[in-house]
């Protein structure tokens, strides 16, 4: 299950590329999706109830950037989080962030 949350999260980063690489918009600046964006757009299938794997996925877009996580139905467990940086990050039992421990590839 691990795994295929990682593959999520990856996915999810090559949408976003995807995604800013399209300028839907036509205004020749790069821009980030929602979740929902990615979907309707076709980028990226969300998961009903936003749940996948046994993971809940969030994801936040700023003027800078995006980052998403990737959090345990059940509350504890390995936490992870990716960002418009392509890095995979891990933390046990509190949410991974920008600092947390790199996941090698």
């Amino acid at each position: 299950m691990k795994l295929a949350v990682l593959l999520e999260l990856k996915s999810l980063a090559g949408s976003q590329e995807w995604f800013r690489d399209a300028d839907l918009d036509g205004d020749g600046s790069p821009d980030y999706a929602t979740l929902t964006e990615l979907a309707v757009h076709g980028f990226y299938e969300f998961p009903v109830g936003g749940t996948k794997h046994g993971y809940r996925l969030t994801m936040s877009i700023g003027d800078q950037g995006w980052h998403a996580h990737a959090a345990p139905e059940s509350g504890a467990g390995t936490f992870y989080f990716i960002d418009d940086s392509g890095i995979l990050r891990r933390a046990v039992d509190a949410f991974a962030g920008p600092e947390s421990p790199r996941i090698l590839e």
